[in-house]
């Protein structure tokens, strides 16, 4: 059951508009395609009550009646009659010019049944049978000419019985079954299909593009909250969807904006008593005393435009612009080793992705530094294909599994780095991450089975 669902939902198109419009197309044409199969059947119907079999019944219940009118030995008498009479033989316009099967001598009795009850009423009951060439019956009375009987034109026997339990039998030449194909009719039909798949396209697009355009700021929210609000249009629900999307983002900038000012007002005062601190310090005789104070000092510091930059990095105002990665980690690969670091880079990137390269820049450096601050030595490898992977793997002590999560939280450090060499402020990670999201992609860790970790920076290739 599972597979078959899969198979249809493979078959089916991916996108909500493509079902939508699939399956209002499939159940129109379907309707239609009903419609017509009834019309058409009723027509081939009215077409052999109205011909050939109009003209059969009528024969049929003038003699009924007639015979009916009579008993016993007048009735056998005038049977005779009839059936040796050559005028109640008449030549039908056009014959079928093949075997009719039993589809076709099914909807030829239904209408012998229909017009005899109609002229004879409830009480004779009616049976249409198809013959075998050349068979005959003493009782049987011939409507159909001789000659052609006996030439191979297809008849029928029809079966009339009275209410006082004597049956009638009358061989009828066989109409046509079918009338000519409605041609100009399956054109109406395909015209007026078409018209409504163009309405039924239109008026989908209209209920489901702006669900798109809400989709897509959605996305875009992720990278920067500056966007200008979404028009509300479409039904209903969907303009109450805009409207909460826009109030959602509306406050979520100026969240952002009351927390940076906030963070700037706090980083310009905490600077003149920071000051007076550093002075003071400056002033303290004993080294060992005044190291102290200057690494507690520049610690606090550190920690202020930390978190500067990470509010500044969530309200950042780059602008997103083709970035050759190749070009960027050649340049930063470079600037390590200049100064002894041990850097490697191997892969290419195919082609420029689109992103900011300031904000690139600085996590791949924030990843570098982390590699080179716990592992000693940093290697890079790029992957490009549907994404862009850029690997970047270090052979320090790796982080516990329980940890690889936590570690992307702003401010938290693990035990074993809260060294003033090495701790840092805990927000490279945090950074790093942003910078990611903000680009459409993920930052994720995991720690190499030969030791020492690996840091997966992965940006979607948007075609």
């Amino acid at each position: 059951m599972n597979g078959l669902r899969n198979q249809l939902g493979r078959l089916l198109p991916s996108t909500m508009f493509g079902r939508l419009a699939a399956s209002l197309v499939l159940v129109v044409v379907t309707l239609l395609a009903v419609m017509l199969a009834l019309i058409l059947r009723d027509r081939a119907e009215l077409s052999m009550r109205v011909g050939g079999v109009g003209d059969s019944s009528h024969r049929i219940a003038y003699l009924t009646r007639e015979l009916e009118a009579l008993d016993g030995a007048a009735r056998a008498e005038q049977r005779k009659k009839f059936s040796a009479d050559e005028s109640l033989r008449v030549e039908p316009d056009r014959y079928p010019g093949r075997t009719l099967n039993r589809h076709e001598v099914a909807a030829i009795g239904r209408a012998f049944v229909a017009e005899l009850r109609d002229r004879l009423g409830d009480r004779h009951k009616v049976t249409v049978d198809r013959i075998r060439r050349g068979a005959t019956r003493r009782d049987l009375i011939h409507l159909v000419p001789e000659q052609r009987r006996v030439s191979g034109t297809n008849a029928l026997d029809v079966s009339v019985g009275l209410p006082d339990g004597d049956t009638l039998r009358f061989r009828v030449a066989a109409p046509l079954p079918d009338p000519p194909m409605p041609w100009a009719l399956f054109i109406q039909v395909g015209v007026l299909t078409l018209a409504l798949a163009v309405v039924l396209f239109l008026v989908t697009r209209s209920i489901t593009r702006p669900l798109s355009k809400l989709a897509l700021a959605a996305d875009a929210v992720g990278k920067s909250v500056r966007h200008p609000p979404l028009v509300e249009e479409g039904v209903r629900e969907i303009r109450d969807a805009t409207r909460a999307f826009n109030t959602m983002q509306d406050r979520l900038l100026r969240y952002l904006d009351s927390r940076t000012r906030v963070l700037a007002a706090m980083s310009h005062d905490l600077r003149t008593p920071l000051t007076r601190l550093r002075l003071r310090v400056e002033s303290v005789s004993d080294e060992r005393l005044h190291a102290k104070f200057a690494s507690d000092l520049d610690e606090m510091e550190a920690l202020v435009w930390s978190a500067l930059a990470l509010f500044k990095g969530l309200d950042d105002d780059e602008k997103f612009e083709a970035v050759d990665v190749n070009g960027l980690l050649q340049t930063l690969t470079a600037g390590y080793t200049e100064v002894g670091s041990d850097v490697s880079l191997a892969g290419l990137a195919h082609e420029p992705v689109q992103g900011k390269p300031r904000a690139l820049k600085r996590c791949l450096a924030n990843l570098v530094d982390n590699a080179l601050k716990f592992g000693k030595r940093a290697a890079i490898e790029v992957e490009d294909g549907a994404a862009l992977v850029i690997r970047i793997a270090d052979d320090g002590p790796g982080i516990p599994q329980e940890m690889l999560e936590r570690v992307f939280e702003p401010f938290y450090r693990l035990d074993s780095s809260r060294s003033r060499d090495t701790g840092g402020t805990g927000l490279g990670l945090s950074i790093a991450r942003d910078v990611a999201q903000a680009h459409g992609g993920n930052l994720t860790l995991r720690n190499r089975p030969e030791g020492g970790l690996t840091a997966e920076l992965r940006l979607p290739r948007r075609r």
